[in-house]
């Protein structure tokens, strides 16, 4: 139906929705945007120009006239996709797919530019017509859809080039939100029905759905309003530069991680994708137990019988959760990725940017640009965009991760333009350093239309990106750095090249001069006679960096080489073992040089060809004070804080070792808790994951025995080291790995499962536990295949309990934990010899004793050391047993 409405339609002016109205076709459903005015003259839509013609009554500000209107089913048997309603643009140049859904066998005939299709419905109901490749057009034409039951009419169909748009909130952020007085100027003055966005309405689904809902907005008042800025201004670009209609589809969402917008069959390419698949699997299953809603009554409960800090918030059905892998994808991309379109954006990355996830960016977003690709079309081009500076110039330290995460972005675009035209904006000069979301979207919108000017309409003198680094080459005292976009180098203030830094093997990064040399900029420091290493721009909100080039664009920040890498527990807050020869390792590039301080102290090593290296920082006293300890490598200068020198202990089990403060929220617990001021006791908890094969990083966090702390405090290990530090007066760490519910042949290593016949059959369960899930995969697919093809009942559910991260089953947990921790020292007491514990078992309950009972090896061999303490009725009691074992077999 026609989308706009004369003024004999308008009597009374309208103030409600109108709802359902019918146009004798099967029902009409019109929704407003604000009041008809009734004095408005409207002409048809085809008249619309970027400059309205008369006679026109122009709304003033706040009047909307613009009604839209959308066909549905009168008897529901013709069911599409909302993308096909008034004013959508279709793909130019390129075969178009019309799809939908009709009982099975039923026929349809879609017709438009005069011509008419024909298609069946298969046996699971779907059917779809493919429109030839057609030319730009202009002129606002008909769609119609026929079946045996209905017609509908789409209206106002133009061709040109559609745009796929995803995103978090710098990508989500409305004209209307953004609120600059250009932004409201576009919202009310604009006139250009050529430009149009459709909008996905924000949902999320645990499997791939076929239908999502959502609006086409032309460029015109009162349409605007839910538009996002960056495609708008995109969009815009593009048209007064091409002049061809254009149609954006909007796919973005405030606040979600990447991996909800990747598909389940896309995360199970690559390990970290599988993690957040596993982590998927337990939220849904947890729900489905009750275990959700029970842990939230118990810490209400918690909560209200003492109430500190926010009140618990009531947990939500997984299926409704976006930020869970794969939602965001099932619900708002599956159902469009049919759609024909020129190319693909992407600005997303802020919830990403924490220690736990920055290092990982890089590769979820070459699965996400191949995965996009595999469904709108394997060759389509991908931009997107850096994160922009934020924070204040020289604040680093919780913005370690930001420029990590900016890092990553950049160094994964090498690998994403090997498939198709690919380009990165950077905007690390146009952030707010108090503002994580930036308002300056018509630049970011402007510098994305540069590169699909240049690539994809030939724009030639469009420039396209700032300098991009490619290589370097040190000679002597200085490093001679290549870029890709290298003509017409240049300083963007006229002053001196700043932002420059280099290093010496060894030695921190300081300051550089940099001269451009022709088409490369040479970099050199007076203090540095033998670099190894050069970097730019290398700070959350770099305001001095100022290298540019022809394009007026600046360079993104950069490293000639990769950074470190070091399991969790090296950071803020360790705790090394005194005496014995703490361990410290990591890894670099291959054959580079690493040097540790501490204590007034250096050992030097050089990594290996994989580029793992150790140092073994020996004859360490006691100390509680805090001090600095520094890694250096040829690549970067670590300092890891706060750094004390004592006992340390290995805490493995079952919940019995990682039940926390705040699951058993008792009185005592709560006094404990409330009372606790010792920063000399340090429990680092490792976060529970499984693996089948070994693992080289842990992930995890040392909590400090202080009030802000103790609610994520394990109970056992804490009284444990509380214990002992009241005997040695000494600080004590413990590294606590428990995972409750998990039997002991998780934590063996698989080697020492095959020196013993249980072991062995453990072994064979668990490839047989592999068989079978192999087994499930490829009848889950079978089963979808078939429901695909008919559709009846709901659609069968993807297997769970991959094996690859089941904590129970043979070395699962060593490959995770046992194994990255394997080469750090520890200790019982100072007065014997280290003993490396090699696995612990789940405390087991026998009546009223508890049995723990673990590995260990030292110099006179290994031995099995059982520690029963009868009578436990608690966590303290429990912890004393140990820690008088302990104490007994070390002479203390």
């Amino acid at each position: 139906m026609a989308a706009l409405v004369s003024t004999a339609s308008c009597q009374p002016a309208v103030a409600s929705p109108v709802g359902i109205q019918s146009d004798g076709s099967g029902g009409l459903q019109l929704s407003y945007l604000g009041v008809l005015q009734e004095s408005t003259d409207l002409v048809n839509w085809t008249d619309i120009t970027p400059q309205p013609p008369s006679p026109w009554s122009v709304p003033t500000t706040g009047d909307a006239w613009f009604v839209r209107s959308k066909a549905v089913a009168g008897n529901g048997l013709l069911e599409m996709p909302e993308i096909f309603t008034d004013f959508m643009v279709l793909q130019r140049e390129q075969p178009v797919p019309i799809w939908g859904y009709l009982p099975p066998t039923a026929e349809v005939e879609v017709s438009f530019g005069g011509n008419t299709y024909r298609a069946t419905a298969d046996a699971s109901g779907r059917w779809e017509v493919i429109l030839p490749a057609m030319g730009t057009n202009w002129g606002g034409r008909t769609m119609t859809i026929r079946t045996g039951w209905e017609t509908r009419e789409i209206d106002e169909v133009v061709v040109g080039d559609v745009w796929f748009v995803s995103g978090g909130s710098s990508m989500n952020l409305t004209l209307e939100e953004l609120g600059t007085a250009e932004a409201d100027a576009e919202l009310t003055d604009t006139f250009d029905d050529m430009l149009r966005v459709f909008v996905l309405d924000e949902a999320a689904a645990r499997n791939p759905r076929t239908v999502a809902t959502g609006d086409w907005h032309p460029s015109v008042p009162g349409a605007l309003e839910p538009v996002a800025a960056v495609p708008y201004y995109f969009g815009k670009k593009l048209r007064s530069e091409v002049g061809i209609p254009i149609g954006i589809i909007e796919c973005a969402r405030d606040s979600q991680p990447i991996e909800s917008y990747l598909s389940d069959t896309a995360l199970g390419t690559f390990s970290q994708g599988q993690a957040e698949l596993y982590a998927k699997s337990q939220a849904y299953a947890n729900w489905a137990s009750g275990a959700t809603q029970s842990e939230y009554q118990s810490e209400l409960a918690a909560w209200e019988a003492n109430p500190v800090g926010p009140r618990p918030t009531a947990p939500v059905d997984p299926a409704l959760r976006p930020e869970i892998a794969g939602q965001t994808f099932n619900a708002m991309i599956n159902p469009v990725a049919d759609y024909e379109v020129r190319g693909l954006l992407w600005y997303q990355g802020e919830i990403d940017a924490t220690w736990s996830k920055s290092i990982f960016y890089r590769e979820f977003l070459e699965n996400l640009a191949s995965d996009l690709r595999g469904r709108f079309g394997a060759q389509k081009p991908f931009y997107y965009v850096q994160l922009a500076n934020f924070e204040q110039p020289g604040e680093t330290g919780g913005g370690l991760t930001w420029v990590t995460t900016q890092d990553e972005m950049r160094r994964a675009l090498p690998t994403i333009s090997l498939a198709g035209n690919a380009g990165m904006v950077v905007a690390n000069d146009i952030g707010d350093p108090g503002d994580i979301n930036p308002s300056n979207k018509k630049e970011i919108g402007e510098r994305l239309a540069r590169w699909a000017l240049r690539n994809e309409y030939e724009k030639s003198a469009t420039k396209r990106s700032g300098p991009v680094f490619k290589s370097s080459v040190i000679s002597g005292s200085t490093v001679e750095l290549s870029f890709d976009h290298s003509a017409g180098l240049a300083s963007s203030n006229g002053q001196p090249l700043s932002g420059f830094q280099v290093r010496a093997a060894g030695q921190a990064w300081v300051n550089a001069d940099a001269v451009i040399s022709g088409n490369k900029v040479v970099v050199s420091a007076s203090q540095v006679n033998a670099p190894v290493a050069a970097r730019y721009a290398w700070d959350d909100n770099p305001t001095f960096a100022n290298l540019t080039n022809a394009s007026g664009l600046p360079a993104g920040l950069f490293a000639t080489s990769q950074g470190l890498e070091m399991p969790a527990m090296f950071s803020d807050g360790m705790i090394l073992q005194r005496e014995k020869g703490a361990k410290i390792w990591g890894w670099v590039c291959g054959g580079c040089s690493v040097s540790v301080q501490f204590d007034g102290r250096q050992w030097e090593t050089t990594a290996d060809d994989l580029g793992r290296w150790e140092v073994v920082l020996d004859n360490l006293a006691a100390s509680s004070v805090g001090r600095d300890l520094m890694i250096t490598t040829d690549e970067e200068v670590r300092t890891i804080s706060d750094v004390l020198v004592g006992e340390v202990w290995l805490g493995g089990g079952q919940s019995n070792m990682e039940f926390r403060f705040s699951y058993l929220p008792t009185p005592a617990n709560n006094a404990e808790a409330a009372s606790a001021n010792d920063p000399l006791l340090r429990v680092f908890v490792a976060n529970e994951q499984a693996r089948k094969d070994p693992q080289r990083l842990v992930q995890g966090d040392w909590l400090r025995a202080q009030s802000g702390d103790m609610p994520d405090m394990p109970l056992t290990p804490y009284h444990y080291a509380k214990v002992l530090r009241a005997q040695l007066g000494v600080p004590v760490g413990v590294i606590e790995n428990a995972w409750g519910g998990q039997p002991i042949q998780g934590y063996i290593e698989e080697e020492k499962l095959l020196t013993f016949p249980e072991g062995v059959s453990i072994l064979n369960e668990k490839t047989a536990a592999y068989a079978a899930w192999d087994q499930a995969l490829a009848d889950y697919e079978a089963e979808l295949a078939a429901w695909n093809a008919n559709p009846q009942g709901p659609a069968p559910e993807p297997p769970t309990g991959d094996p690859q991260f089941e904590a129970n089953l043979g070395g699962s947990l060593s490959t995770e934990w046992s194994h990255p921790l394997r080469a750090m020292a520890f200790g019982e007491s100072s007065s014997i010899m280290a003993r490396r514990i090699v696995s612990v078992s789940a405390p087991t309950t026998i009546g009223n004793c508890l049995w723990l009972w673990w590995k260990t090896g030292g110099r006179s061999g290994a031995r099995i050391c059982l520690s029963i303490t009868c009578s436990c009725r608690t966590l303290t009691t429990r912890a004393r047993g140990l820690v008088e074992y302990a104490c007994r077999t070390s002479n203390v």
